[in-house]
């Protein structure tokens, strides 16, 4: 038991399959919109390297090195791609976001602009070049470009403080203040759109209204903090529990699992947005046969992330003998995200097995001996599901050879 978990540690072989790449794709952009961007590229990176002709995986592993603030490993990607994509405008703007990254502004003007060419609504690349503009104080070139996000309906609060700033440092208070104030309708939690209220208050003569945005900005900063300060201790909790769990070598060390349980509950304490760490709690509820509380801690997990699939191999587990079906869907999953695990192909053979769907499970048990040749059971698992289809019928037997 303790070995097939361990899969869900460590990523096996690199996924085989470029007709994968619609999936990992799917499941890759969604990491990268929950800002979970280190998963996002830990997904990407083997992909590329067995199918290094997959230009979307690519250009979101590209536009994932600038999120990371590898700009130079963004740019050489991305320099490539644009090249073998001329036409593609989102590669246009992840390289201008690698060149501007890199204080190479000009250069980054020119994609953007390139990007917009191709696609005119494109809103983030008029974002980025109006950010550009105002860090080179041509502030009729960037009111421009943020009246067009605001026509577009694209990013419309950031736009309104952008325009905000720029009328302030142009002395035109009165219609900051209009701007500042559009802002924060559309994001009322804003602190920085506070703090340059607060500003153009003072400036305008203003000094009631003044201190009461300075006390706005001031508790929306301070709950920012808080919540910094409770990720950054629930990582730290996470870590403790991750150096007990497991050895150097990445075994697992079962007389530390109290301890570490306990650590990973004081990281959601800390930060209850840590789905890792109820990934982990689960983990080792199921590993000492607590399934009633490995249940709900993979749910919590999957409620804030839906789109790890050793979540869902967690999942299947702790359903395969309440939920059979639930517990296909789960296994299914799990491989859909992540097609190169031969462990999550295995137990979703099981499951079919179970379920009497040998055909499907035969499929699955022989994926798994594919992916992980060495494992004497999968192979066992294979060769027993293929002896009781025989006997169920030759016919099949001989469609499945």
């Amino acid at each position: 038991m303790y070995s097939l978990l361990l899969g869900l540690f460590l990523l096996q072989t690199a996924v085989q399959n470029p007709r994968a790449e619609d999936e990992l794709v799917s499941a890759a952009t969604s990491l990268l919109q929950a800002d979970q961007t280190e998963r996002a590229v830990n997904l990407l990176e083997p992909f590329l390297k067995t199918n290094p002709k997959a230009r979307r995986a690519a250009v979101l592993l590209a536009f994932g090195y600038v999120r990371q603030g590898k700009n130079e490993q963004a740019r050489v990607l991305a320099s490539r791609l644009v090249v073998e994509l001329p036409r593609d405008y989102y590669t246009q703007h992840v390289l201008g976001l690698s060149l501007s990254g890199l204080n190479r502004q000009a250069e980054a003007e020119t994609h953007f602009r390139r990007a917009i060419e191709l696609k005119p609504d494109f809103g983030e690349s008029i974002f980025q070049l109006g950010l550009l503009y105002m860090g080179r104080a041509a502030f009729a070139e960037a009111r421009k470009t943020f009246e067009r996000m605001i026509e577009l309906g694209y990013r419309p609060a950031d736009a309104h403080r952008n325009l905000g700033s720029i009328h302030s440092k142009e002395g035109r208070y009165a219609e900051a203040i209009e701007e500042l104030n559009a802002a924060l309708k559309l994001d009322p939690f804003s602190a920085s759109a506070y703090f340059l209220l607060a500003d153009a208050f003072r400036k305008s003569g203003d000094g009631k209204q003044a201190a009461e945005a300075t006390r706005r900005f001031q508790e929306l900063n301070t709950a920012e903090a808080d919540k910094r300060g409770g990720f950054a201790k629930g990582q730290a909790f996470y870590q403790e529990g991750m150096q007990l769990m497991f050895t150097e070598d990445r075994d697992f060390v079962p007389a530390n699992f109290a301890k570490a349980r306990q650590a990973f509950s004081q990281a959601v304490e800390s930060f209850p947005q840590l789905d890792g760490a109820y990934y982990r709690i689960a983990q080792i509820d199921y590993l000492r046969n607590d399934y009633s509380n490995a249940l709900p801690n993979i749910q919590r997990a999957l409620a804030l992330n839906p789109n790890e699939a050793e979540y869902y191999f967690v999942l299947a587990s702790c359903l395969k003998d309440r939920d059979g079906a639930a517990a296909i869907s789960a296994a299914t999953k799990a491989v859909t995200i992540n097609p190169n695990v031969a462990d999550f192909h295995n137990l979703r053979g099981i499951l079919l097995e179970r379920a009497g769907d040998d055909i499907h499970a035969i499929e699955s048990f022989r994926r798994a001996t594919q992916l992980a040749p060495q494992e004497e059971a999968f192979r066992l698992n294979l060769e027993s599901a293929l002896r009781k289809l025989s006997k169920k019928s030759p016919e099949n037997q001989r469609s499945n050879r």
